[in-house]
């Protein structure tokens, strides 16, 4: 939260309430109602994605479009841009990744046993699951820790 946000947010405690004279106290209670404001801001924000944000990768103004009733549309657009740019982070520094696609490791494993005729074992479905079509695996890392 902005320093003068939560500056206009005291001013405003301070109109309402009676606030004590003592330095002291008066030091105390400004930092814990602040505290409790931006806890209340991060819940809020919080429930807000809970509730109206639906990931849609490829489509950044449908979830744009799915803003909640009485949110700012400028707020809205700069919490969409956050969530995405986390997401964004997050996905780019996975090292270990598949190449399955939106099949589940069940059903990967169960097709592979229906062929075989047996249980899959962890280790074959691994290199099923972490391998192109050509027999190559997708990075470094995972080939070194198939190896191993």
């Amino acid at each position: 939260m902005l320093e003068e946000l939560k500056e206009e947010c005291w001013s405003v405690v301070e109109r309402k309430y009676t606030i004590p004279t003592n330095p002291t106290a008066y030091a105390a209670l400004k930092t814990i109602t602040l505290q409790k404001i931006g806890k209340s801001w991060r819940d809020h924000k919080c429930r807000l994605k809970t509730s109206h944000y639906i990931l849609h990768p490829r489509n950044k103004a449908r979830v744009k479009n799915n803003r909640p009733k009485g949110c700012i549309l400028e707020d809205w657009d700069v919490l969409v841009d956050h969530y995405q740019r986390r997401n964004w982070d997050r996905c780019s520094k996975q090292e270990d990744l598949h190449t399955i696609g939106s099949c589940g490791f069940a059903v990967h494993a169960a097709k592979k046993a229906k062929a075989d005729g047996r249980p899959v074992e962890c280790v074959a479905l691994c290199s099923i699951l972490h391998t192109r079509k050509d027999g190559s695996t997708i990075n470094s890392v995972v080939q070194a820790k198939m190896e191993a």
